[in-house]
């Protein structure tokens, strides 16, 4: 099969819906502004490295790595990691909120039960 390979068109396609479906998550105000910003510019990205795969030799360029494709990883290496240091920093806190209302909600019983004890 000659010409134009599939893939280009194929992460057109995904980064489009991918697109639309932030969009609504963003219009639902289940994101963040500043989600939204990265998120619509990955996927920007993403359809512009389909296109035109020599655009990611410029980011090589920039950051002193020797080919595009190279750059495309260790971007997404970082990027992973950074998204995992996020959820794990929520899951802290989420955390800490849990413990702060199991002990708010065993003193409340605490004081009921001792009110109950009372009137007895």
């Amino acid at each position: 099969m000659n010409g134009t390979p599939l893939y280009p068109l194929t992460f057109i396609i995904i980064a489009i819906l991918a697109i639309a479906i932030i969009y609504l998550k963003f219009r639902e105000k289940k994101i963040s502004l500043t989600s939204f910003i990265l998120w619509i510019f990955l996927w920007v990205m993403i359809v512009i490295i389909a296109i035109d795969p020599k655009f990611s030799e410029i980011f090589a360029r920039i950051f002193g790595i020797s080919r595009g494709l190279d750059a495309i990883f260790i971007m997404a290496i970082i990027s992973l990691l950074y998204m995992c240091f996020k959820l794990f920093l929520k899951i802290e806190k989420l955390e800490q909120n849990i413990n702060k209302l199991v002990r708010e909600l065993a003193i409340k019983n605490e004081i009921n039960l001792e009110n109950e004890e009372d009137k007895d």
